[in-house]
This record gives structure tokens, C-alpha cells and sequence, in this order.
């Protein structure tokens, strides 16, 4: 081969890369010039490829090279004197320049291979390698292409400017990469009625969420009707809610306008109340009614704390304060979380929660036996205390001065 002649059209210059038909006008060669670089670079690189495999630890010195795609002409090749027919042999367009340096890698473990190009077939031998060509730009670099770019926040330019640079992930919710794609259409509630629009997770759907009244991503839930009260859940259609049947504990999505406060139960009271009320629990019980709001736990204040609550908690006083709120009964005790005359909080099996069990401490709550009765526990002065009516207080009667159960 070193009495190959080429005359390549243009300026006298090196000649890398790939080959292409004679007559084809494609930038899929390299033209390289030799370059006096400022930048007096020595670094370590390893260099990694699908052919060749990795090649760890390589020198790199001070660029030599600065090469540009061209285009070429054959007007005439020899393999000695042997005149060579071009192959049509050709590859893709190159878009960038590039720069190489010189490197120093250990000698590869490659076998000789056969290749071709546009001059004809041979086996070759690898010798070490020699020269690393890396992108390069005149002036201000371009953007990043989208592809090229960091996930997830994926700030690249995309070649169609009617697609984004978006975040894809996998099926299985995984980051994947960034990508041109569409602009997402926001999860919305659509003219007919139905949600629909795009969610940033993929296991994620546009759905409508019947607490917040409004279509939102979220989780893919079951059907309504997989679920049993009181954990009655699942996508229903606009105007419809997942809850229990009336009299079941199957669940179903009812229309909102035909279901009766009456017809459900807690935790999922819902339905329509004439104005002033609102649908909730039945103090002590699992069903639900038409109640005035004004009679809610929370419009209440202490010592009047009153209104319905959820089974298992009571309309207490917020402690250190006089607002009152639904609370578990199982997160207070009855002489630590409970204000008089409101005594309700935990006591041990047989005994209740009372005012005024202790004389030196009135004004406290206490545990005593259940038939402890307004009285009892009289002392001169007498300090009143013990069992009475809902209604009614253990205070001193003013006309016999013992004590006794009044309004």
C-alpha cells in the first residue's frame, strides 16, 4: 500500500475516515490539519468501545489535529500500478469537528480483521493506538441536544421546535432518559365530563379524586367495587363517589345527588342536608345524619363542649385551651387530657371518669367505682362530687348545705 496514489480535490491536506461512491456528495470523510495548540494538555483517559472493548489508563498530550467533514472526488487511485475501481462504499454525514490528541494506550489484544472501504478488501493488523478525536465547536458551542442531556431535569434543545425536552420513565416508574416528545396535556377535567391528560409518573392516572373535587394524578386504584366499608375507595365517574350500599357493607359508586345522608356511614358520611346542616356521625354510632352545623364539636367551646363526633372519639377541649375538637379517647386518660365538668377520658374496667373524686383537688377530673354518686364523699366544708345526670352538676344545695344533684 505505500505506493497508493490519491488526488483528493481541495486543499493538500492529512485524510481520515470513512469512504463513499465516487460522485456521491456526502461530509462523511475527515479532512485533518496539523494545529499549534495553547493549551499544553496531559491528562489520563480510559477509553471505552463496543468493538474494542475497554482500554484503561490511556495518556493524552497536546492536540496536533483539528479536522473538519468534507466531501470527496476521486480523480484517480493505484495499488501500485494497478489502477482501483472506487466501491460504493459510503457512511453517515458527519456534523461535527473535531480535535485529537495523541494518546499511549497498552498494545490491544486484536486480531488481525478484514475491512473495507472505497479502495478495496484487506485484513489489516492493529498496532497500538494513537490518536483520540473528540467533538469540537468554532466559537460558542451549540445547545445540548435533548437526548444528551441531564435526567431529569433535562434541559436540551430539541431539533423540532414543536416538541420539549421532557423526563421519560420507564413502565415500571424508573427514571429512563430525556427525550423530544409532544407537550404534555395537563390532567384536567375535559369538556364531556371525563378526566384526562398526562402524568409525570407512569404508574401514575388521571383521575378524579373525590375528596379534593378535582381531577389529579395519582396511584392506578381498584374498582369501587373490590372494596368493602368502611374502606370503600376507587375512581368513580364526575358527579359519583365510591361508598357503601344502603344497609351493605359493599361498596359502589352512587350518584352524589340521589344518596341520602341517612343512606351511609362513617368514616364516609356524605350526601345532601337542607341548609344550616351537614351529614356526619351519630354520636356513638357508625351512622350517619343530617346535623346542624352549629352543633359541631368544633363551633363549640369550653365547658360546653358538644356536637357529634366519629365512633371512638369525643368532643373534648383542645388541653390548654377552650376550643373544643373531636378527639380519640384512647389518647387521653381521664385525670391528664380531660377538663371539668367534661370528664371522659380512659379509666381502668369498672370504674369511670368523674369530677370532684378528690376533696383536696376540686375542679379535676378522676377515676372512681361507677356507682360513686353525687355526696358520698362529703367532708366539712363539704367538697362536692360523684355521679349525676348528663344534665346535671354534684354542688352544694344552699338550703341544707349537703351535697346533691342540680341543674
Amino acid at each position: 500500500m505505500r505506493n497508493l496514489v490519491l488526488r483528493i480535490m481541495g486543499a493538500g491536506a492529512i485524510f481520515l475516515g470513512l469512504t463513499l461512491s465516487a460522485g456521491a456528495q456526502t461530509d462523511d470523510h475527515l479532512k485533518c490539519y496539523k494545529i499549534k495548540d495553547p493549551l499544553k494538555l496531559k491528562g489520563v483517559v480510559d477509553l471505552d468501545g463496543v468493538q474494542f472493548g475497554l482500554e484503561a489508563g490511556c495518556k493524552v498530550g497536546k492536540a496536533q489535529l483539528f479536522c473538519v467533514p468534507v466531501t470527496k472526488n476521486v480523480q484517480e487511485a493505484f495499488n501500485k500500478k494497478t489502477s482501483i475501481d472506487p466501491l460504493p462504499i459510503f457512511g453517515p454525514a458527519i456534523k461535527t469537528d473535531s480535535i485529537c490528541y495523541p494518546i499511549k494506550c497498552q498494545k490491544p489484544q486484536i486480531p488481525p480483521t478484514t475491512v473495507t472501504d472505497q479502495f478495496g478488501s484487506r485484513t489489516i493488523e492493529f498496532k497500538k493506538a494513537f490518536m483520540l478525536c473528540t467533538p469540537a465547536f468554532k466559537g460558542v458551542p451549540p445547545p445540548i441536544p435533548c437526548e444528551n442531556s441531564d435526567f431529569p431535569t433535562c434541559a436540551g434543545e430539541c431539533a423540532d421546535a414543536t416538541l420539549e425536552c421532557l423526563p421519560q420513565f420507564n413502565a415500571d416508574g424508573t427514571p429512563g432518559k430525556c427525550d423530544c416528545q409532544p407537550p404534555p396535556t395537563p390532567c384536567a377535567l375535559s369538556a364531556n365530563g371525563v378526566c384526562g391528560g398526562d402524568c409525570p409518573v407512569a404508574t401514575d392516572i388521571c383521575q378524579w379524586d373525590q375528596v379534593a373535587q378535582i381531577c389529579d394524578c395519582g396511584p392506578t386504584l381498584g374498582k369501587c367495587t373490590d372494596s368493602l366499608f368502611p374502606t370503600c375507595s376507587g375512581p368513580c365517574p364526575l358527579g359519583q363517589i365510591c361508598t357503601n350500599l344502603p344497609g351493605s357493607d359493599l361498596c359502589d359508586c352512587q350518584d352524589q345527588t340521589q344518596l341520602s345522608c341517612s343512606d351511609t356511614k362513617f368514616p364516609q358520611c356524605n350526601g345532601p342536608c337542607p341548609t344550616g346542616q351537614a351529614c356526619t356521625v351519630i354520636p356513638g354510632t357508625i351512622d350517619c345524619n343530617c346535623q346542624d352545623v352549629s352543633t359541631n364539636c368544633a363551633n363549640t367551646t369550653f365547658p360546653m363542649c358538644a356536637g357529634p363526633c366519629p365512633l371512638g372519639q369525643v368532643c373534648k377541649n383542645l388541653q390548654g385551651s377552650d376550643a373544643c375538637d373531636c378527639q380519640p379517647e384512647s389518647q387521653f386518660t381521664c385525670n391528664a387530657g380531660t377538663g371539668f365538668p367534661e370528664c371522659n377520658g380512659t379509666c381502668p374496667q369498672g370504674e369511670a371518669c368523674l369530677p370532684d373524686i378528690d376533696p383536696l383537688s376540686p375542679g379535676v377530673c378522676g377515676c372512681a367505682p361507677a356507682g360513686f354518686d353525687c355526696g358520698s364523699n362529703n367532708l366539712p366544708p363539704p367538697v362536692c362530687g360523684g355521679l349525676c345526670a348528663p344534665d346535671q352538676f354534684c354542688d352544694v344545695d344552699t338550703v341544707t348545705g349537703l351535697c346533691r344533684c342540680t341543674q
